[in-house]
């Protein structure tokens, strides 16, 4: 062959360099010049596989008849490739010349004895031509690469900036590098070490597949709950070479570790790359160390690999990943933390807050005792003093010696009328001590409850002559017997009485009703008035306790009688209770205080 042709076949070359166009079109375009000059009639570019992947350029001509030899001259080529198509037959012929850097150039032809025209020279000056188009190509693939990756780095990172949740970064980053790098398939793994700070902390980690994705027609990574770390030969061997990018092939692995890895489904799936996330510094004795967090993992199903510098450029998705993580964990944290504090400050504000109600309660009821306190001392001066006065009077007239015996007997009436009112105060203030202290004897009596009545009725009567009140009793027994305390249940109908008197309204009635409930004795006194407001009611058994305005109105009393009548009412084994309605412009309030006495107090054990 001349040196022109071989000076053609340079130049033309060169000139195809300067077209940029994709590398897989360059080398047929090169593979193309070099069979048409040295008239073979196909030509295949092989380079270096783990440099050059999925890179070949074939070139095949020829018109007529010879179309029929093109399936088989084609064959002929990729048998001798080591992912050759299977065995083809030779009777066609064939010349391969090895590359510099690895790879080969063969052509092909009809005819069985072809050989090209090239001397030594030839030879060696076309091969350096094909090794600087092959150096160009790469290094143009690599800087179109570079160009693909910063424009996807961008997109991530807009991304990952806009992403709001994690699950939502896993995803978007698996969607913009799954289609990227060509995969099919891609996950995130996360790991959980039950001791972090171990010398082998990968022994008792535990894995679990945080986010999937994969593309039209894939089948997904298999939904497992977790995975054990040591269990997984690949994942233990990427865990070792972290930080650095982890590229396994299914034909270069042991067949049986191979086949048990169920998870990857290797056989559809034979390429698998896992970029290390990695956690944020911790120290194990006197060194500090990064942990693996997890792995971003992608398939193909097809025989895959990188140069270096590209698996080294996919660090900075892991590691941004990575960041977001350690960020978006470090957040949880501080959310907990904060979560807690704000729990246990509000805690201390509501204990606070319950503690500042019950002294503005208690301050409430100091000032309410207070006032209490007061009015009751207002009213004993009050009902002391009254009757110290009238006997102070009654006895100044019964000292005159020319009183008529008319008027004697009037003050002396007066004189013991008053003494008795007296009493009965002191008699109710000791009665009420005694009740308060648990210290007062009680004996049990068989009587009749309506003869027993009968005479209180009629003091009642006699002493509110002047309103014009009537007693009405109504009962569903005669006699109506019952067992008791005489003189407890007396002074407890004697205080309902005179509180029924003091507070009904004049010429009206009082009914005293008997009867039995619920295996209960059941005495109830109504009279009608004013009636007593809901907010009175809530406290009208207390001590010195008085509505609202009765001492205003020139109503006596202490505030001390329903107290007492509540204190005997529990030494007799029952309670009283009070309901009322207050009075209204079309009819008279109604007031009733009902007692519950047991019907047969045996046993009861009373100090």
């Amino acid at each position: 062959m001349s040196g022109f042709a071989i000076q053609e076949i340079h130049q033309r070359i060169l000139r195809l360099l300067n077209n940029h166009q994709k590398p897989n079109v360059q080398l047929g375009a090169i593979a193309q010049v070099l069979g048409e000059g040295l008239q073979a009639q196909a030509c295949l570019i092989l380079p270096v596989p783990h440099t050059h992947h999925h890179l070949a350029g074939y070139w095949q001509g020829g018109e007529g008849n010879e179309k029929a030899i093109a399936a088989r001259l084609k064959a002929r080529l990729y048998a001798q490739s080591p992912q050759g198509h299977g065995s083809t037959p030779s009777a066609l012929g064939y010349y391969e010349i090895p590359l510099h850097q690895g790879g080969t150039l063969r052509f092909g032809h009809g005819d069985p004895q072809w050989q090209p025209a090239l001397t030594e020279k030839e030879q060696v000056y076309l091969l350096d031509t094909v090794a600087i188009a092959l150096a160009h190509i790469e290094l143009q693939t690599q800087l179109d690469w570079q160009a693909d990756a910063h424009s996807l780095f961008d997109r991530l990172g807009e991304a990952m900036r806009q992403a709001t949740d994690i699950d939502d970064l896993f995803q978007v980053t698996l969607s913009e590098l799954s289609p990227f790098l060509q995969m099919e398939r891609s996950f995130v793994t996360l790991f959980k070490y039950k001791n972090p700070l171990a010398q082998q902390p990968y022994n008792h980690a535990k894995g679990t597949i945080v986010s999937r994705w994969q593309g039209d027609n894939i089948a997904p990574i298999p939904d497992i709950e977790t995975f054990s770390l040591r269990d997984c030969p690949y994942c233990l061997q990427a865990w070792h070479q972290a930080p650095t990018p982890a590229v396994f092939h299914y034909d270069e692995q042991d067949p049986n570790v191979a086949a048990s890895m169920t998870l990857w489904n290797w056989q559809e799936f034979p390429t698998l790359l896992l970029l290390p996330l990695m956690g944020s510094n911790i120290t194990y004795g006197h060194q500090e160390t990064r942990l693996v967090i997890g792995f971003i993992g992608l398939q193909q199903n097809s025989p895959q690999s990188w140069p270096k510098i590209n698996l080294e450029a996919l660090r900075w998705v892991s590691t941004q990943v990575s960041t977001a993580i350690i960020h978006h964990n470090t957040l949880k944290q501080v959310q907990i933390l904060v979560d807690k504090r704000t729990a246990q400050l509000k805690g201390s504000l509501d204990v606070q807050a319950r503690l500042f109600e019950k002294t503005r309660q208690q301050v409430d009821q100091l000032r309410h005792l207070i006032e209490l306190k007061d009015e009751f001392l207002d009213s004993v001066s009050h009902e002391l003093r009254t009757p110290l006065t009238s006997m102070k009077v009654a006895i100044q007239i019964l000292r005159q010696p020319e009183l008529s015996t008319d008027r004697k007997q009037k003050y002396l009436d007066l004189l013991e009328q008053e003494w008795q009112r007296e009493c009965d105060l002191i008699q109710n203030l000791l009665k009420l001590q005694q009740s308060e202290s648990q210290s007062l004897l009680l004996s049990w009596q068989d009587f009749d409850l309506i003869e027993f009545t009968e005479p209180l009725i009629a003091a009642f009567e006699q002493r509110w002559t002047s309103k014009h009140l009537t007693v009405k009793m109504i009962t569903s027994a005669t006699p109506f017997i019952i067992c008791s305390h005489p003189e407890g249940l007396e002074r407890v109908i004697n205080e309902l009485l005179t509180n029924a008197g003091k507070y009904s309204a004049a010429d009206t009635i009082v009914e005293i009703e008997m009867g039995f409930a619920q295996e209960q004795l059941v005495i109830e006194v109504r009279n009608y008035g004013p009636g007593i407001s809901p907010e009175d009611q809530e406290h009208i058994f207390d001590k010195f306790m008085r509505g609202q305005g009765v001492t205003q109105q020139g109503i006596a009393g202490t505030g001390l009688g329903l107290a007492l009548v509540k204190n005997l009412m529990k030494h007799l084994g029952g309670r009283v209770e009070v309901r009322s309605q207050l009075e209204t412009e079309e009819e008279l309030g109604e007031t009733c205080f009902t007692l519950y006495l047991p019907i047969n107090p045996a046993g009861l054990i009373v100090k």
